[in-house]
């Protein structure tokens, strides 16, 4: 009998044993921990077109014009700024943006010309305050940016020749012509104010235009500057 009672309280002292070893297991389960985040949103912004050189024959720029820009806008960041800081705070993150962007680019003519395009920016951002709390949202961002021409207006573009021909003052040319889009460097910084699940960012950006309007009819590059807000919210953690 006492061998019996014995046995009894070794087995129970086993089962309580597992009951322990199954609470922490629970536990450590319930308390997984996320380290980075996904955050989508609205962005728009106002654009200045400006050329990185005039043709040869005729004046088409004239100082620089402006443009709107707008569209839906993604960012993956890594990790956490410090351990106590929430997850996707730390130093390294990647963006991307699919926006319409209307170029206005202001010529010496009769009228301005007018590109509606389709950019798809790719961006790696660089927090180098990340461990800071209150200078956690301070990046540096840089890379490609796709754009296809969307619109163009008008459909002839009339130009001032700088040396006038005896009854000619101007030169006509369709923008039919035009290349259909372009890949251009983007370059930039901004801010994020974070705000529980959401974050209002602050943009300026600088878009460098690697290849020609036309080579035969517009033969400049176009080149950019981007001041933009984005209202970013937290749709995944992992």
């Amino acid at each position: 009998m006492k061998r019996l009672f014995l046995l009894a309280i070794a087995i129970l002292c086993s089962l309580s044993g597992f009951a322990q070893i199954d609470d922490d297991i629970d536990v450590v389960i319930s308390e997984k921990v996320y380290n980075h985040a996904i955050m989508v949103g609205p962005t728009a912004g106002v654009l200045m077109t400006m050329s990185s050189g005039q043709p040869a024959k005729y004046d088409l720029f004239e100082g620089f014009g402006i443009g709107f820009t707008g569209g839906l806008a993604a960012r993956m960041r890594f990790g956490r700024g410090t351990r106590n800081s929430q997850e996707g705070t730390g130093m390294f993150a990647a963006g991307l943006e699919v926006k319409y962007s209307i170029n206005n680019v202001k010529t010496k003519g009769d009228d301005n010309l007018v590109l509606g395009y389709l950019d798809i920016p790719v961006l790696m951002q660089f927090y180098p305050l990340a461990g800071i709390t209150t200078a956690n949202g301070l990046f540096l961002e840089a890379g490609p940016d796709f754009v296809l021409l969307m619109t163009k207006t008008p459909d002839k573009l009339s130009l001032p020749l700088n040396q006038p021909y005896p009854g000619i003052q101007a030169i006509e040319y369709a923008t039919s012509d035009l290349k259909g889009g372009d890949l251009r460097i983007a370059v930039g910084l901004g801010y994020n104010l974070s705000m529980s699940k959401m974050d209002l960012g602050v943009h300026a950006r600088y878009y460098l235009g690697m290849s020609e309007l036309s080579k035969n009819v517009l033969p400049t590059k176009l080149n950019n500057l981007e001041l933009s807000l984005s209202l970013m919210f937290k749709v995944a953690k992992f």
